[in-house]
C-alpha cells in the first residue's frame, strides 16, 4: 500500500474544477497527498458554487486561479498551462465544457490522458427546456468530449447507466459517489431537537433558482395549511428566485413560512437538527439536478427526505419509501400527499430518518471517492500507453 501511494504520489495531475467548492474540500485534500497535483479552479463571477462558509482553499496546495469571465482567453491559458506542465494526466469536469472539450483536444494531439469527471445522468430534461437546434448542437459536443475521455468517474449509478447507455465501455466508468462533509459530527445525538415542540418543520435548504422548485413546495405547502395548523416551512438559502417566491407566499396568504436567508455551511447543522422533513423539490425547468449534495447533508442528520425524479441522487441515496419518497417534478398534489404521510406519523418519520443515515453511511465517503478517481486516472494512463503519439 505505501509503495502504490510512493508511486502514485510522483504521478503529475492536472484537476480541472469550474470553481473551488467547500464540499470537496475533503476530497482535494486526499488528492494532494497522494498526488503531485496542480489544481485549476476556474472563478467565474457569480458562480453557483458560492456558499458562505469559512471553508477556503488550503495555501500549501498547489493552486492556479483563471478567471473564466474577465479572461477572454482563459481556454488558451490552460491549454498553455496543461502543456507547459506536461502531466501524467489531465482530470476535468462536465461533459461539454470549454475545460474538458480544452482537455479533449490535448489528449488526442499529445497523447496526455484526459479523465472525465461527469455527473450527467439524462438528455431528458434538457430536451423539454430547449430548442431543438440548441439539444442537437450541445449533445454532439458532449458525446464527442465523452467518448474522447480515456476514462470517466460517475458520481452516481444514473450518471453511470447514462454512460453506459452512450456506448461507453462499462471497464472505462469508475463509480466515486458524491460525497460531502457529515453534518452530525457537530451534534450531540443525545439532543434531539433543540425543544420538543409540537410543530412539524418542513425545511427546504438550497439555492434559490427556478430549477430548484420552491414555488411548487410553497404551492403545496398551501394546501397543507388547509388540514393542519401545526406545520412550517422554513427556507435556508438565497437566490435570483427568492423574490418571486416570497411574494406567492403574500400572495398565497401563507403565514408560517420562514425565510433564514444565507446559512454559513458551519451552522447548517442546527437548521437540519431543528428539522423533521427535508424536501428538496426540484422541476427540472431549464436542467435536472446533477446529485443533490443537500441530500447527503440532510441525509447525514437523520431527517426523511422527499424530492423528485429530476435529481440524480434518486436510486442511491434517496430510495423512494425506504429513507423518503421521490415524486415527480412539478407535481403539486404527490408532494401533498407525501408530506402528509410524514406528517401524520412520527414513527414513519423516525424510521425514514434511521434509513436516511444508514444510507449516508453507506454511500457517503472521501475515501472512496477517491479510490474511484485512482482507479480511474490509473486506466487512463494504461491506455494512453498503447496510442501512438501524433504530435511532439
Amino acid at each position: 500500500m505505501n509503495d502504490q501511494i510512493t508511486s502514485e504520489k510522483r504521478l503529475r495531475i492536472i484537476f480541472i474544477q469550474p470553481k473551488y467548492a467547500h464540499y470537496r474540500h475533503g476530497l482535494f485534500e486526499l488528492l494532494d497527498k497522494n498526488y503531485n497535483i496542480t489544481f485549476v479552479f476556474l472563478n467565474s463571477d457569480g458562480s453557483e458554487y458560492d456558499y458562505p462558509t469559512s471553508k477556503s482553499i488550503d495555501p500549501s496546495w498547489h493552486t492556479v486561479i483563471i478567471n473564466s469571465n474577465r479572461n477572454r482567453d482563459w481556454a488558451l491559458s490552460l491549454a498553455k498551462l496543461i502543456l507547459r506542465t506536461k502531466p501524467d494526466a489531465v482530470v476535468s469536469s462536465i461533459n461539454g465544457s470549454t475545460q474538458s472539450i480544452v482537455s479533449s483536444i490535448i489528449r488526442r494531439f499529445y497523447k496526455i490522458p484526459f479523465v472525465l469527471y461527469s455527473l450527467k445522468w439524462t438528455d431528458r430534461l434538457r430536451k423539454e427546456n430547449q430548442p431543438s437546434w440548441k439539444v442537437f448542437i450541445r449533445k454532439s459536443i458532449d458525446k464527442w468530449v465523452t467518448f474522447s475521455a480515456d476514462s470517466i468517474v460517475v458520481g452516481g449509478n444514473n450518471s453511470r447507466k447514462y454512460h453506459q447507455d452512450l456506448g461507453i465501455d462499462p471497464e472505462r466508468i469508475f463509480l466515486a459517489y458524491q460525497s460531502t462533509l457529515d453534518h452530525s459530527l457537530g451534534l450531540n445525538h443525545s439532543d434531539g431537537h433543540a425543544c420538543n415542540s409540537p410543530v412539524i418543520r418542513i425545511l427546504y435548504f438550497s439555492r434559490i433558482v427556478v430549477s430548484k422548485g420552491l414555488d411548487t413546495l410553497i404551492r403545496s405547502f398551501k394546501k397543507l395549511t388547509e388540514d393542519y395548523d401545526n406545520v412550517n416551512l422554513v427556507v435556508a438559502g438565497e437566490g435570483p428566485f427568492k423574490q418571486f417566491c416570497e411574494k406567492l407566499v403574500k400572495d398565497l396568504q401563507i403565514s408560517n413560512v420562514f425565510f433564514l436567508g444565507s446559512v454559513p455551511n458551519e451552522d447548517a447543522w442546527r437548521i437540519f437538527r431543528d428539522s423533521d422533513i427535508f424536501v428538496l423539490p426540484c422541476n427540472g425547468k431549464g436542467r435536472g439536478e446533477a446529485w443533490g449534495l443537500v441530500l447527503n447533508e440532510a441525509a447525514s442528520m437523520s431527517l426523511p427526505i422527499i424530492t423528485t425524479d429530476a435529481v440524480g441522487a434518486v436510486g442511491d441515496l434517496i430510495i423512494n419509501q425506504r429513507n423518503g419518497f421521490v415524486v415527480q417534478a412539478g407535481d403539486v398534489d404527490q408532494l401533498t400527499q407525501k408530506m402528509k404521510l410524514l406528517i401524520e406519523s412520527e414513527s414513519l418519520r423516525d424510521i425514514m430518518g434511521r434509513e436516511s443515515r444508514k444510507l449516508f453511511e453507506e454511500k457517503n465517503s472521501y475515501q472512496n471517492m477517491l479510490a474511484g478517481f485512482q482507479d480511474a486516472i490509473n486506466h487512463a494512463i494504461n491506455s494512453a500507453k498503447s496510442r501512438t503519439k501524433i504530435k511532439k
